[in-house]
């Protein structure tokens, strides 16, 4: 996982399974390039999150802000 907050660094990680990580909050957005989305599990503010049907299930891109923060947790 490579994420990104806001205007911040870019932070690279690599979890195993069952391996956890929280992300620094962030003002305005929060950008996500995964290699795996399936099997990733999410929460967004401590709920359960799930990424959009549309999203590729490889090397995909996914931008959380506020404007379509909703769409993560339907």
């Amino acid at each position: 996982i490579r994420y990104q907050v806001d205007d911040a660094q870019p932070t690279t990680l690599v979890l195993k399974q069952g391996q956890t990580t929280d992300i620094p909050p962030a003002q305005t957005q929060v950008m996500l390039n995964l290699g795996n989305r399936t099997t990733l599990k999410m929460k967004i503010n401590n709920r359960e999150a799930s990424f959009p049907a549309d999203t590729p299930k490889f090397s995909s891109r996914v931008i959380i802000s506020r404007d379509n923060l909703q769409t993560f947790l339907q």
